[in-house]
């Protein structure tokens, strides 16, 4: 997950102190309610320490149950998509459903590196899309066929979901679409 739209109204605001924006704010809960919909509740989330990357995790969490191992770490701080198969490589196998919240470029270009070769149009539409853009709260899920996140390697996921707020319905009980 890429995290949400972020807030770049306070131009002295280091770039990871920057919070999310209200687009982003409505976007974050959004994406976890269509997780739970789906049953993409994740075991473990390794989450970038940044505040914009935190805060779009803090607003997915109640919609994940039961509730991951989170851990944040500022070494997925834009990191580039070596780094981040790495985080993916060291996760326990006890972990069936990984989750990671990061920044573009890096997780961008991770998930399309990831992205096998599509096994039936839905999947090439899929990604098409992801090679097209990967935008802020933008989910893609992949199922793996190894045994254990060690093996994990390019071309080796089936990409099953790509999914853009923009693409969602509003969250329920707001008129708002967070549009990300």
């Amino acid at each position: 997950l890429r995290h949400a739209k972020s807030d770049w109204g306070n131009k002295g605001l280091d770039d990871f102190d920057r919070p999310l924006s209200p687009r982003g704010l409505l976007a974050a809960p959004r994406m976890g309610e269509y997780m739970r919909e789906q049953n993409y509740i994740p075991d473990l989330v390794k989450c970038s320490s940044s505040k914009r990357t935190s805060e779009t995790l803090n607003h997915m969490l109640h919609f994940f149950e039961p509730a991951p191992e989170i851990a944040y770490s500022r070494s997925l701080y834009l990191a580039q998509p070596k780094e981040l198969l790495t985080e993916i490589r060291q996760a326990p196998n006890a972990c069936t459903a990984l989750m990671l919240i990061g920044h573009n470029p890096g997780i961008g270009a991770l998930a399309l590196a990831l992205a096998a070769l599509p096994e039936d149009q839905d999947e090439e539409t899929r990604k098409e899309k992801l090679a097209e853009k990967f935008p802020t709260a933008c989910l893609t899920v992949f199922e793996f066929s190894v045994s254990g996140w060690s093996e994990v390697r390019p071309l080796s996921g089936r990409l099953v979901d790509y999914m853009r707020v923009k693409d969602l319905p509003p969250l329920r009980g707001s008129t708002e679409h967070p549009d990300a």
